[in-house]
């Protein structure tokens, strides 16, 4: 994107106006990002807000996500290499802390959520969302099974959790818990996303991910081509002209009580 975000597809976006109604967003907002992976909505949640400050366990560069913000135009933006359970901010530092796939960059949600809830200034929100297991055990290995593949661990063992996991996890961090939407992410293997995604002009770092990603390809596409019948219905599946999946997500709000 060139210039101002494209507002029609952030609205293509299928949590994104949930999120800005529920971010209440001015210009006096400090906004803690702790998945700014998802560029755009990180780009324009800044554009809305004081300043955004995007947070990357250390392992992961920055360096190709600070260009793309100075493409934009936006200098409101701060960079943090660090452990989200561990911040070095004061309490109350933030109005809204969020993380749209927080078990893609964070392994221990327990500890992201707590340092979350010392972080919140008063009146502020905790807007967490991404991949959720069903509760019908076949479905839920399914979808775990694929999560390991599609997205394997890089800073440690990840786990996805239902919704009542996910209830249960803001309920042991003193957050009180709100569903806000759900949605269908879809998942496209192996051919299919050598038509979706190009390395041209990614950093060598991004380059490496996806070739690491096309070559698990085969396995996705076992996964998928062996599926049950109840697995093709339960994610509609398909096969023709691309192997797809559509993946259960849901968005959550988390306030202090």
């Amino acid at each position: 994107m060139n210039g101002e975000p494209d507002e029609q597809q952030l609205e293509k976006v299928a949590y994104w106006s949930v999120l800005r109604a529920a971010a209440r967003l001015t210009a006096d907002t400090a906004i803690l990002d702790l998945d700014p992976h998802d560029e755009p909505v990180s780009l324009a949640l800044a554009r809305r807000a004081q300043y955004l400050c995007a947070v990357q366990p250390s392992a992961y560069p920055f360096h190709w996500w600070r260009d793309w913000a100075r493409d934009q135009g936006i200098s409101s933006i701060l960079h943090l290499n660090a452990s989200a359970e561990v911040l070095p901010f004061r309490d109350h530092s933030f109005d809204v802390i969020t993380c749209r796939f927080p078990t893609f960059r964070h392994t221990q949600l327990p500890g992201v959520l707590t340092e979350a809830k010392r972080l919140l200034r008063p009146g502020g929100r905790v807007l967490f969302g991404g991949l959720i297991l069903p509760e019908e055990p076949r479905q839920a290995s399914f979808i775990a099974a694929l999560a390991q593949l599609w997205n394997p661990p890089i800073f440690g063992e990840r786990t996805t959790y239902s919704l009542t996991e996910w209830a249960k996890l803001f309920s042991e961090a003193g957050l009180r818990y709100q569903m806000l939407t759900r949605w269908q992410h879809p998942l496209v293997t192996g051919r299919g996303l050598r038509f979706q995604r190009s390395v041209q002009g990614q950093s060598s770092e991004y380059q490496k991910h996806l070739q690491e990603t096309w070559a698990r390809g085969e396995q996705l596409d076992e996964m998928i081509d062996t599926a049950s019948p109840d697995l093709v219905t339960a994610f509609s599946i398909q096969h023709y002209p691309l192997r797809a999946v559509l993946r259960p997500c849901a968005l959550f709000g988390g306030w202090v009580r």
